[in-house]
């Protein structure tokens, strides 16, 4: 008996530590990202904790595009792995964090959903850091993207950038501005420097695909919602299946056409606009519910999809060649 439980402790030992080894290969696509820790201080005594998963052929020679991920409510960063190892392996950067009031973040000074309006409970923050301060990043093409509470959190953070663009540029029109009515290069270029966020993808969250939103947005757009998501009972139709012209879909898609040329219809996965001047839109609607989203291969081939044309790459590894989903089975082995 004695033998037979030493036996199954040996086992049981070299099966977790198997797993590790594993989960990190596989974590790091097998050696081609690395993966740093970080604790960002942020105002007024806060901070931020999370990951970046930087590929290693990023640095100031070779910028990379960035995607900043955030999880849902009471979730952490680790529920974004598929999205932070499937975007990373096809050279992307990306940089997951635990939201204020989760995981090893630090509350704000705001409560939560205060905090979510004010700053996407860290987005914005990360944003500013990542545009300023890492010298790998093409801050040109910073992305993103969130789940539920991060979703919001990143329909929010393009509108904040959206409207500072805005905003310069209303004021550059002004008689009394440098160039008069006109706009100049260098007051287009400030504007343009305002707007530090080209591409976004709220993931399971819709309610705020409206008119009003899409008027404060400069960047390439796309939206994932599930058909099935538990949040789906106050929209437009009343369900989430999408297809039939669902007002909120067509928000998206009519934001970049003018009043004459707007859409009547939509078609789900479609592209419309152009990457190149940040009129991108794309709506996408798997049928899955809202928590399905952190395991699923079509919603991870959907983000890869979205950034790949928003940032106008051209990835080696086909939508569909995912390893994450090994990396979840070996932990769970452990």
């Amino acid at each position: 008996m004695k033998k037979r439980i030493r036996r199954l402790l040996v086992v049981s030992v070299l099966m977790v530590f198997v797993s590790v080894c594993f989960s990190g290969l596989l974590q790091t696509s097998f050696g081609k990202v690395a993966i740093i820790n970080f604790k960002l201080p942020t105002e007024n005594g806060q901070w931020l904790s999370g990951q970046v998963f930087k590929p290693k052929q990023s640095s100031t020679e070779h910028k990379v595009p960035l995607v900043i991920t955030e999880h849902g409510y009471l979730n952490n960063k680790h529920m974004q792995d598929l999205n932070a190892i499937e975007l990373s392996r096809r050279g992307i950067a990306v940089m997951t964090f635990d939201a204020y009031y989760h995981g090893k973040s630090s509350s704000a000074s705001e409560p939560v959903m205060q905090a979510v309006a004010a700053n996407g409970v860290g987005m914005i923050p990360l944003v500013e850091f990542a545009y300023e301060s890492l010298d790998y990043i093409d801050n040109q093409r910073i992305g993103v993207m969130g789940h539920s509470m991060g979703g919001m959190s990143a329909w929010l953070t393009l509108m904040h950038y959206g409207s500072q663009y805005n905003a310069a540029i209303e004021k550059a029109k002004a008689s009394d501005s440098e160039g008069g009515e006109t706009i100049t290069d260098g007051e287009q270029a400030y504007a343009n420097s305002l707007n530090k966020v080209a591409a976004g993808l709220p993931v399971g969250n819709i309610r705020l695909s409206s008119e009003k939103a899409f008027s404060q947005i400069r960047a390439n757009m796309g939206i994932i919602y599930g058909q099935y998501d538990e949040g789906n009972y106050d929209l437009s139709q009343g369900n989430g299946d999408l297809s039939n012209n669902a007002a909120e879909g067509l928000f998206a898609v009519n934001s970049i056409f003018s009043e004459a040329e707007r859409q009547m219809d939509f078609h789900v996965g479609q592209y419309y606009g152009d990457a190149g001047n940040q009129t991108l839109r794309v709506v996408y609607n798997p049928k899955q519910t809202h928590e399905w989203a952190h395991f699923s291969k079509e919603t991870a081939a959907y983000t890869v999809d979205f950034f790949s044309h928003a940032f106008e790459l051209s990835p080696q590894i086909a939508n569909t060649n995912q390893i994450w989903i090994w990396k979840e089975l070996v932990s769970f082995i452990g």
